[in-house]
């Protein structure tokens, strides 16, 4: 929760600054803070990264504008003592204040499937601060305070050389929330949602995205795969046919299969979202050969990869990356574990691990550029994509490279823009004008 940017839909960030708080109902809102935007938001269009002096300055009248509207509502929550003195008071009881350590099994406990890889990740962060904060002496939960929050955030992002991203701290600030919910006594404030405890990017921590293919570069692709690996194929076609998310596809069922109409209807796992998608030809040729083989009560399009989603997901990862590496690696097959880091990965100045710009996800980034970049509307693809806003779909999806955009400059911007001309032609025009700098007829 705290400040946010909006956007209208043309993509033009509106003039005011929102805040996102929860009312002493428990109700949480968004509302209009009546406070103007001023100077220059950062280039990202996040509100988490840092603006010109006048765009912090108006910031900080809005996080003061926010607090007011907060007021209330945190009048209303009682401190850690005096929730535990008025608990004291109405049981006779001094209640087990949970260890620090039990944080390790306050899982998050959410209904959509998460990977192995993610899960792994929010063990590792439980335990890692778990262990801080023992080395530091804190033994309860409820002797973490919000300096001690902010200490440990700092820790994992401070200068010179901060050892993750500001993307990933948040990540782990958020890891920490959810766990501090699960375990702090009723009526106490959790640390880590403080409105203080922010994460702003440093310079050179940009957000890497992913990599969206060429049209020469997706028939390249799936040639490969249907070449190596013809069921990875046939999930890749999908994918990049309708841009629907791994998890979507893998559980992709026949009756969402409409032949007569030509269109899947598919609610999204991630969003619960009903999408009506087109069948293009070549989905449409890879349904067919899949229904021809396909069991007769079979329920599932891709039972294959369902049942590697559901054990071993990452299996699936490996697949879709040795293709593109057999793809677009220069010496294909040599050193495949050298080949895949080098074509779908990109090292960070911040931070540990390389990002993944190239995997089954990037075909989803795929198909939102080359629809966008073929003259497809951005409400439209909301629409197939499921997105919410216009604007994560510009921000996140839509990554053209400015060459694949040569030719239609060409023809936009004047001929002496466009047209190269040998450099002793400009001397000799150049020295046709006169010194008062008209041109001699």
């Amino acid at each position: 929760m705290g400040l946010q940017l909006k956007t209208e839909k043309d993509g033009s960030l509106r003039k005011f600054w929102y805040g996102d708080y929860v009312r002493p109902n428990g109700r949480r809102t968004v509302a209009n803070l009546n406070v103007p935007i001023c100077g220059r938001p950062p280039k990202s269009g996040r509100v988490r990264d840092s603006g010109d002096a006048a765009f912090e300055a108006s910031r900080r009248k809005a996080l003061a504008a926010l607090d007011a509207l907060r007021e209330p509502a945190n009048k209303a929550r009682l401190t850690k003592r005096e929730a535990l003195r008025k608990y004291v008071e109405a049981t006779g009881e001094t209640p087990d204040i949970p260890a620090l350590g039990s944080i390790l099994d306050a899982r998050s406990g959410e209904p959509r499937k998460r990977s192995r890889a993610s899960v792994a990740f929010e063990n590792a962060m439980l335990r890692e601060f778990a262990e801080w904060g023992q080395g530091r002496g804190i033994a309860t939960v409820l002797d973490v305070t919000i300096p001690r929050a902010r200490e440990y955030l700092a820790s994992l992002y401070a200068p010179p050389k901060p050892r993750y991203t500001a993307s990933t701290t948040r990540s782990v600030k958020g890891i920490l929330a959810r766990a501090f919910d699960r375990v702090l006594p009723e009526g106490t404030a959790n640390p880590f949602r403080h409105p203080t405890l922010r994460v702003v990017a440093t310079e050179g921590d940009s957000t890497q995205h992913r990599e969206p293919l060429r049209p020469d570069e997706v028939e390249k692709l799936l040639h490969t795969a249907a070449k190596v690996d013809a069921e990875a194929h046939d999930w890749m076609v999908c994918a990049l046919s309708t841009g629907l998310r791994r998890g979507d596809i893998c559980r992709l069922r026949w009756d969402a299969v409409d032949t007569e109409a030509g269109a899947l209807r598919v609610r999204t796992h991630k969003t619960g979202v009903e999408l009506h998608l087109p069948i293009m030809p070549g989905l449409a040729d890879v349904l067919a050969r899949r229904k021809g083989i396909a069991a007769g009560d079979g329920v599932l399009v891709f039972p294959e990869a369902a049942a590697l989603y559901e054990g071993n997901e990452s299996a699936i990862t490996r697949r879709v990356k040795k293709i593109f590496a057999l793809a677009f690696s220069k010496e294909p097959g040599a050193h495949m574990k050298a080949d895949i880091a080098s074509v779908t990965q990109k090292k960070r100045t911040i931070g540990k691990r390389a990002a993944s710009v190239r995997d089954f996800h990037s075909l989803r980034t795929t198909f939102v550029t080359l629809a966008i970049s073929a003259g497809v509307s951005v409400d439209k693809l909301r629409a197939l994509t499921g997105h919410a806003t216009v604007d994560l779909v510009m921000r996140h999806y839509f990554r053209p490279k400015g060459t694949d955009f040569a030719e239609e400059l060409e023809k936009a911007l004047p001929d002496i823009l466009t047209k190269s001309s040998p450099r002793g032609e400009m001397k000799k025009d150049n020295a046709s004008a006169d010194k008062t700098g008209k041109r001699k007829s």
